[in-house]
């Protein structure tokens, strides 16, 4: 699923001729954000077999607040997770 949405983010300009238009969906849809962030924190660093799922999130939600970093309505910020709170 990752490596799907991975493909449409990093491609997205050229989706519509308006562009961005995954990076604007994804930025508003917090509870998916919130789950790629969850899963990061959850993942072990110690299982290789995990590197290319936290690679993904993290190129997936590098890309998204590359659109989004002046925007605070859908600012990135890892305040929601648990760990953080």
């Amino acid at each position: 699923m990752f490596q799907f949405i991975y493909d449409l983010v990093l491609n997205d300009d050229s989706i519509l001729n308006d562009g961005f238009f995954v990076r604007d969906t994804l930025a508003n849809n917090k509870p998916l954000i919130k789950f790629m962030l969850n899963m990061l924190l959850e993942s072990d660093l110690n299982l290789a077999v995990e590197s290319s799922i936290r690679s993904y999130i993290l190129n997936i939600l590098f890309r998204v607040y590359q659109k989004h970093q002046a925007t605070p309505a859908t600012a990135l910020i890892p305040v929601e997770v648990e760990k953080y709170k």
